[in-house]
């Protein structure tokens, strides 16, 4: 599909990027004195018109809220794949919670999301009774992929968690190459990158086999399945190589440190930025695809703020404290 037919949509959108969540709203936040002065920073992002009415201990009601009008605005995206990528990690969310259900009985009340690609009534209906309503072939291929692998072996909620996240990066990954943009294609790819090294380190840490590591790995980033097991037998666990050939100077900078401190929440967050960082590149096109991809995860990463930010002031955090855990900004 041409880039052209994306104008309209992506001229819609660099209207609305300066209102979101900037590094100025965040620092106002987290050196506001309270909980409630927090909140009404919110009144001068693009959440104003969803906090009318809502008490700031009811703020996920506004992010919620918000999510919906992202959803309604996205409805004018010209190629449906693009959307059935943006949203397939929420149709994953739901797809593990009713997984999680049929064999460990978990209570649904509360979980199940919406503004998805899958309405899930009609997931519920093929994952707890079989029937394939309303589901493409691609999402039943991997459903029925699920029951198969789980179905008839002693249930593990990990090794549950691991296969769903594989087939989830495997779904999107094939969703990328059949949409064919690069900078779509390139931000999968990192996406499954982070996850293998966050795979590796953590079963490093956890002394898991080689054997048993590899058959958690995602094919199909840019970092090879045949390079990791290689490192996680040959180079003692480092895979400081790897992060130098396919990372930048920040996260060489956050690996050495977790080499030093051995805390990997703070390079899980290296991790996330660089693909922030990746993003401002789409700063630079007019409209096509790349607007609504990097649009969409500076609204996804605002969010992630947001509630860090107000967790922490609910629980006394110190400013300091709360400003380690934020993830940088589009």
């Amino acid at each position: 599909m041409p880039d052209s037919n994306y104008a309209y949509i992506s001229g819609k959108i660099r209207a609305l990027e300066p209102l979101v969540l900037a590094e100025t709203d965040i620092e106002r936040m987290v050196d506001a004195p309270d909980f409630d002065s927090a909140f009404k920073v919110l009144n001068d992002t693009d959440y104003a018109n969803n906090l009318l009415d809502v008490d700031p201990f009811n703020y996920r009601d506004a992010l919620r809220n918000d999510f919906k009008g992202l959803y309604k605005l996205l409805s004018g995206v010209p190629d449906k794949l693009l959307t059935k990528i943006l949203y397939l990690d929420r149709d994953f969310l739901n797809i593990r919670y009713l997984f999680k259900a049929k064999y460990f009985g978990l209570t649904l009340e509360g979980r199940v999301v919406t503004e998805t690609n899958y309405n899930f009534e009609d997931l519920k209906r093929f994952i707890m009774e079989g029937k394939g309503l309303g589901l493409d072939p691609e999402i039943q291929t991997v459903l029925k992929n699920v029951d198969k692998k789980f179905s008839k072996t002693p249930k593990d909620p990990s090794a549950l968690d691991s296969y769903l996240t594989n087939q989830y990066f495997q779904m999107m990954l094939n969703l990328g190459k059949e949409f064919n943009n690069s900078f779509v294609l390139g931000w999968i790819q990192k996406q499954i990158n982070n996850a293998n090294v966050l795979t590796f380190l953590r079963g490093k840490r956890l002394g898991l086999t080689a054997d048993r590591i590899s058959k958690k790995f995602v094919a199909g980033g840019k970092i090879s399945e045949k390079d990791l097991r290689k490192h996680y037998l040959d180079d003692g666990g480092d895979i400081k190589s790897l992060i130098s050939k396919h990372y930048d100077n920040a996260v060489k900078e956050s690996y050495a440190n977790y080499l030093e401190s051995g805390i990997l929440f703070q390079f899980e967050k290296a991790l996330e930025d660089h693909i922030t960082r990746f993003m401002r590149s789409a700063k630079y096109i007019t409209f096509g695809p790349e607007v609504i991809v990097s649009y969409f995860v500076s609204k996804t990463v605002a969010v992630k703020n947001v509630r860090l930010i107000m967790t922490g002031k609910l629980n006394g955090v110190p400013a300091e404290a709360i400003k380690n855990t934020l993830r940088e900004v589009y």
